[in-house]
């Protein structure tokens, strides 16, 4: 079985936080983008034992290649499986490979 998911988007990414005041709309940044990964993608992945066989692809996007998102893919990943500028195998930022017309 083969699953994709993908996301292309130009403009800032938005997500709903719960906080006291109810949800709150706010842009994805670094921290907020690990701790997605942190709470909801990894623990998914590995819940539904597809943790080991994903081959995990950020683009070249600063949030993405920040030390600590690097540091969590190649605990969570491996080195192998994560396609990425700081890693073994980099994907451009900016991909003539992949682009919205291709949808």
């Amino acid at each position: 079985m083969v699953r994709v998911h993908c996301f292309i988007h130009s403009r800032t990414l938005f997500f709903e936080q719960v906080t006291l005041q109810g949800l709150t709309t706010c842009s994805v940044n670094k921290e907020r983008y690990r701790e997605i990964l942190q709470t909801y993608v990894i623990p998914t992945l590995q819940q539904r034992g597809y943790l080991q066989e994903t081959i995990f692809m950020h683009d070249g996007a600063p949030r993405h290649i920040v030390i600590s998102v690097q540091q969590l893919s190649r605990q969570s990943f491996t080195d192998v499986l994560v396609i990425s500028r700081p890693f073994a195998t980099a994907w451009p930022p900016r991909s003539t490979d992949l682009t919205p017309c291709d949808f």
